[in-house]
């Protein structure tokens, strides 16, 4: 039986029973190999979840460490690879804040910083939310984490121990608690924050947690 069929180098619809021959060998190898795929089809069904469970495996681990064993401000401090990694970034989004909180004024410059870092992986979260649920685990507990590294620099404030980017440079908490007459509470409001980073990190995986065992369920 013949059928038109179109030729893309000649630019148009040519009839041959050769080529429907060639098009019905295609169609058949296109199927077993379909059919053959499905086995690894199945798996993927599985990976996705196992994969996103070792994700949260390795923020907990991540969580354990900012909660017992972050302390930038002591001698010979050495992170974890990817703590070191992600400090820096949040470093750069530390000093963005303070650019976009000069023209607010002195106290709002010097506490800017610390703000945007713990407002920007919140404002991620919550269009994360809104779009991909899902995903609202990771921006939530880099919010988490973010308020760990700040209480740091809040404790740090009557000692001044942390290793600060350049010589010279003026310590944000330091100059704010002094001008705000709250030098002696610096650690106690640390600690606050400190903690509320920790909660915050472990409501970002208990929401991982429940959507693993979701997509378990239903694959």
């Amino acid at each position: 039986m013949y059928h038109w069929i179109f030729s893309a180098r000649m630019n148009r619809p040519i009839l041959t029973e050769k080529c429907l021959c060639v098009v019905c060998y295609a169609n058949a190898r296109v199927t077993n190999r379909y059919i053959s795929l499905e086995p690894f089809g199945e798996m993927m069904r599985f990976l996705v979840p196992i994969l996103k469970t070792l994700a949260l495996v390795i923020l907990t681990t991540t969580l354990w460490y900012l909660a017992f064993w972050y302390m930038p401000a002591s001698p010979g401090f050495a992170p974890p690879i990817h703590v070191f990694i992600i400090d820096n970034l949040n470093l750069i989004v530390h000093e963005a804040g303070h650019f976009f909180f000069r023209p607010l004024g002195t106290i709002l410059y010097f506490m800017g910083g610390s703000i945007f870092q713990i407002l920007f992986p919140f404002g991620i979260g919550v269009f994360v939310f809104f779009k991909w649920r899902e995903l609202t685990v990771y921006p939530l507990f880099l919010t988490g984490w973010n308020m760990c590294d700040v209480a740091v620099y809040i404790s740090d404030a009557p000692y001044k121990m942390l290793h600060l980017i350049g010589k010279g440079t003026l310590h944000d908490w330091n100059f704010l608690m002094t001008k705000l007459h709250l030098m002696d509470d610096a650690v106690l409001i640390g600690a606050i924050v400190h903690w509320s980073g920790v909660l915050t990190g472990l409501s970002a995986i208990g929401m991982g947690v429940y959507y693993v065992i979701q997509d378990f369920r239903y694959s």
